[in-house]
C-alpha cells in the first residue's frame, strides 16, 4: 500500500540525499514566493473580487493574531512570521491529498518504484527543521526587543527561589521543540496512511470523508503550530522577569 515512516530517497548527488518530500518541499516554497511576487505587483487601490477576498482573509488572521498579542505594534511585528508559518505548513500538509502525491507518480530508483512525491510534514526531518527555526527565529526577536540582559533573567536566577524555575524554563524551551515537531508530523503522517489504506480497501465509499477530515486537520495543525509559535514569542517578549 506504499506506506513508509520515513521519506524515500530519489537521488543522491555527492552524498546529499533527495527525497521525495524535499522535492516537494521546494515546489511549494517555490510557489508561494511566485504567488507573493504576482499578487503583490498586481495590488490595485481599487480592489478586484480576488484582492478583496485576500485582503478579508488576511484581515481576519490580522486580527486573530492581534487578539493573542493584545497590541497592534506587535502584531504588526510578527503577523508576516505568523502567516508564512501558517501557509506554508497548511500547504504541506494538504498536499497529502492531491492526487499523484504517495501513490500515482512513481520513480523507479533501480530496484522499486517509489513515490515521487510525499506531504512534506509526514517527514519528522521537515517538523524538526520548522520547529527549531521558528523557536530560534523567536529567541533572537526576543533578544533584540527585550535586550540580552532580561532575556537572559528569563532562564539564569541567582537566588535560590527562582534558580529551579529558569532551570525548568530553559528545559520547557527544549521539550517545545521536539512537541511541536513530534504534534505536526504524527497527525499527518497518520492521516497519509488512513488515506492510503482508505484508498486501497474502500476507493468507493471512504475517501470522500476522509478528505474533508485530512482537510480540516491540516488547517488546524498549521494553526496550532503558528499559534504556539506566536504564544511562545509573546511570553519572551514580555517586559517583566522575575
Amino acid at each position: 500500500m506504499g506506506i513508509s515512516l520515513k521519506p524515500d530517497v530519489l537521488i543522491k548527488i555527492n552524498g546529499f540525499s533527495f527525497t521525495n518530500t524535499l522535492i516537494l518541499t521546494a515546489i511549494l516554497v517555490v510557489f508561494w514566493v511566485v504567488l507573493g511576487f504576482i499578487f503583490s505587483r498586481k495590488k490595485t487601490l481599487v480592489p478586484d473580487k480576488i484582492q478583496n477576498f485576500l485582503e478579508f482573509v488576511l484581515e481576519v488572521f490580522f486580527n486573530f493574531v492581534k487578539g493573542v498579542t493584545g497590541s497592534e505594534e506587535l502584531t504588526r511585528e510578527f503577523f508576516p512570521f505568523f502567516i508564512s508559518f501558517f501557509l506554508l505548513i497548511f500547504s504541506c500538509n494538504i498536499v497529502e491529498i492531491l492526487p499523484g502525491v504517495e501513490s500515482g507518480i512513481l520513480f523507479y530508483s533501480g530496484k522499486e518504484s517509489i513515490p515521487f512525491f510525499r506531504a512534506p510534514s509526514s517527514d519528522w526531518n521537515f517538523t524538526l527543521a520548522l520547529a527549531l527555526l521558528g523557536m530560534l527565529a523567536i529567541h533572537i526577536w526576543a533578544i533584540k526587543k527585550i535586550g540580552l540582559k532580561k532575556y537572559i533573567q528569563k532562564f539564569i536566577h541567582f537566588h535560590p527561589i527562582y534558580f529551579f524555575s529558569g532551570l525548568l524554563e530553559f528545559i520547557s524551551q527544549l521539550a517545545q521543540v521536539l512537541s511541536l515537531s513530534l504534534r505536526l508530523y504524527i497527525n499527518i503522517l497518520v492521516g497519509g496512511i488512513l488515506l492510503v489504506m482508505a484508498y486501497h480497501f474502500f476507493p468507493f465509499l471512504m475517501p470522500l470523508p476522509l478528505l474533508f477530515f485530512e482537510i480540516f486537520v491540516s488547517f488546524i495543525q498549521a494553526l496550532v503550530f503558528s499559534v504556539l509559535l506566536l504564544i511562545f514569542w509573546v511570553v519572551l517578549v514580555k517586559k517583566e522577569s522575575h
